[in-house]
Parts: C-alpha cells; sequence; structure tokens
C-alpha cells in the first residue's frame, strides 16, 4: 500500500499564502503621483503607498511603475 504525504509528517510547515501585491487603485495612484513628480524616489513613492494604507516593498513599486511605461 503506498503513502500519501502528509505535511504534518515532515520537519516543514505548509506554504504561506502570499498577497497579491498591488490593488488596482493603489497602482493607479502610484503612476498619477509619479506623473505629477517624475523626481520621486521610490522610498518616498513607498511612503506615500503607507500613508494610503496599503504599505508594500519598493520592488512592487518599480515593477507597477516598469508595467504603466513609466520607469
Amino acid at each position: 500500500m503506498e503513502e500519501v504525504w502528509n505535511h504534518e509528517d515532515s520537519m516543514t510547515s505548509p506554504p504561506i499564502p502570499r498577497m497579491g501585491g498591488l490593488s488596482d487603485r493603489e497602482r493607479r495612484a502610484l503612476v498619477r503621483e509619479m506623473t505629477k513628480n517624475p523626481m520621486l524616489t521610490l522610498k518616498e513613492l513607498q511612503r506615500f503607498s503607507g500613508k494610503r494604507g496599503e504599505p508594500c516593498r519598493t520592488t512592487t513599486i518599480s515593477a507597477a511603475l516598469h508595467q504603466s511605461g513609466l520607469w
């Protein structure tokens, strides 16, 4: 009989689900801020995002700007 693998049998924990990243609204807000002031740094955009209630990493912001064609 074949034994079925169960994560409880191993020493590792089950995988942790990840957040989806930026919402569409937050992405548009970051793009809007960047078009108003193109000299903003990623850290400043990260602070702006945190003040709006959706903190995220600088790499996430960078990817959003690349996707929108701003950076």
